[in-house]
């Protein structure tokens, strides 16, 4: 037998069943009551922004604007996300709301240039709201 068929037997016996791989689970420390105050959200802003985008993501720079992917209500899987960050107190309206695909949005979200994708995105959502604006949709 080789060394290697040994040492593969040997961690087929420690790691035998799939509880093994797993790390343990976090000690149960209890129940604490927290509250947390959120500000309302407007539904019809976010109506209109999805109206607005046509079923695409807004993001002038996607790879995928047209999305294949769809809701199980069969609608486009397209994320409405606030220019700037509504629980800092972002405007809820939709020239400062944008639709975007749900890998924009982590882009604007948390990627590294998140700073500078959001003022882009900011003009495309103030420059589409205009035009709607002006054909009397909005």
């Amino acid at each position: 037998m080789r060394s290697s068929d040994a040492s593969s037997d040997t961690q087929r016996t420690r790691y035998s069943t799939w509880s093994d791989w797993l790390p343990a689970p976090p000690r149960y420390r209890g129940v604490r009551e927290t509250t947390t105050e959120r500000r309302e959200r407007d539904d019809g802003a976010r109506r209109a922004v999805l109206r607005r985008s046509e079923g695409r993501c807004e993001n002038p720079e996607c790879l995928l604007p047209d999305l294949p992917y769809r809701t199980t209500m069969r609608e486009p899987l397209l994320e409405v996300d606030h220019i700037d960050n509504h629980a800092a107190g972002g405007r809820e309206y939709p020239s400062a709301m944008i639709a975007l695909c749900p890998d924009c949005h982590a882009n604007k979200t948390r990627g590294a240039d998140q700073d500078e994708l959001g003022e882009r995105l900011r003009v495309v959502a103030l420059q589409r709201h205009q035009a709607l604006r002006g054909k009397g949709r909005v």
